[in-house]
């Protein structure tokens, strides 16, 4: 038996050595034709197997049950290709994975899940070698994250914007019907009125009147033994006339206009946290890298965002109840359905027709995505030699040293 470790294959690279013939598997049995032959989808179950176990399937003849005399085993990272001839002379081949136009489908599908997950190569090769897991090694996922990965990643987020930018063309051209009959004023009207309210209830009256309209405090009605109960402002006080100024402040009632949009930073903060999962603060990454995984962070969060509330059998609200440490006291928070990372498998879909594209060559700088320009350094004085700033820093602390003496 003969063992060959070999990179993958690719016809439009001179580093790859296509196949010298094709399968005569059956197609169920992982065949190595290009993909788009295969019947099965790429996301079928997979195993981890042992080799000890795969190699005792290879001992006698799957046609004859005559013992195997000739047989070649080839790997490419993930994938094992077996090749073998019976004493009758029967000989077949067979791949634990197909081929995408030369290159094993499971070292693009390791690569992709890496990336598309959050994770890294340093991590995943980590727990790979403590299983002796066999996946691509680094130079090799780094080839396909640049020719194939990002590329996908930034053709998926721009068509994403797309539709969120018409969308939102869509919305804004509504909301002009409303601004229209001045729903904006309206709000910034009403927000101003309660703020101002506020100096009615200081002073313990929850009911007044303003231009012949009355109004009412938002809060439920004190019994007689509250009300006298409360400490309340007189209206004449210089507490009441110190939080008057600051109510009826010209600047702060204007600011009350912006309010008039105001949005809790919920979503954004959620955003946030999905940033940490794609791009973590402690790790470093290059440009490229950096972009694509903002970008997955984004394409990650406009997946899930506006999931609706969580429902039981009975279609009942489903809610969850906590003590939280600021209120000391019980409260209700809304269930969500599950999140959905769908935009995962779409990506995956793209990476193996990009693939399959002829027109795309592995390692070519030309597939990759292209830096925008960028700044230069920040230092503006020519970089010296390293000795001379390795000798300015001594001669400053030599200094220091003698000051201190």
């Amino acid at each position: 038996m003969s063992s060959v470790d070999e990179a993958c294959n690719d016809p439009v690279d001179l580093s790859f050595q296509p196949p010298s013939s094709t399968s005569t598997s059956s197609p169920g049995s992982g065949s190595t034709s290009a993909r788009s032959d295969h019947p099965v989808e790429w996301d079928e179950r997979k195993w981890v197997v042992n080799e000890s176990r795969l190699m005792a399937l290879f001992r006698s003849c799957q046609r004859c049950g005559i013992p195997i005399e000739d047989i070649k085993v080839s790997k490419h990272a993930s994938q094992i290709k077996v090749e073998w001839r019976c004493l009758n002379g029967h000989q077949d081949k067979w791949s634990s994975c197909p081929d995408t136009r030369g290159m094993a489908e499971n070292n693009l599908l390791i690569s992709s899940a890496t990336l598309f997950t959050g994770t890294t190569y340093t991590e995943i090769v980590d727990w790979a070698r403590l299983l002796n897991l066999q996946i691509p090694q680094k130079t090799q996922y780094y080839a396909i994250q640049s020719t194939y990965l990002i590329p996908v990643i930034n053709f998926a987020y721009k068509e994403n914007q797309q539709q969120l930018m018409t969308r939102l063309k869509h919305d804004q051209t509504a909301e002009k019907g409303l601004n229209s009959v001045g729903m904006p004023d309206a709000i910034h009207q009403e927000l101003t009125r309660r703020w101002k309210s506020l100096l009615h209830h200081i002073c313990g009256v929850h009911r007044w009147e303003e231009d012949g309209v009355n109004y009412t405090c938002h809060h439920r009605s004190l019994t007689p033994d509250e009300q006298r109960r409360k400490k309340w402002l007189q209206p004449d006080s210089p507490a009441y006339k110190a939080l008057s100024s600051v109510v009826l402040d010209k600047k702060l009632l204007l600011d009350l206009k912006q309010m008039a949009n105001f949005k809790h930073t919920g979503a954004l903060e959620v955003y946030h946290s999905a940033m940490l999962k794609y791009a973590p603060k402690r790790l470093h990454f290059n440009y490229n890298t950096m972009r694509a995984r903002t970008q997955l962070t984004i394409l990650d969060h406009n997946s899930n965002v506006g999931r609706p509330q969580a429902v039981t059998e009975a279609g009942t609200m489903r809610y969850s109840i906590t003590f939280p440490k600021q209120t000391k006291d019980w409260v209700a928070k809304k269930l969500y359905v599950p999140t959905t990372q769908a935009f995962r498998k779409h990506l995956v879909e793209l990476v193996l027709e990009r693939r399959q594209d002829k027109t795309v060559k592995y390692k070519d700088p030309a597939s990759k995505v292209q830096l925008p320009p960028r700044p230069g350094n920040i230092a503006n004085v020519p970089k010296p030699p390293k000795a001379e700033v390795v000798a300015r820093s001594r001669s400053r602390f030599q200094v220091n040293e003698e000051e201190n003496d």
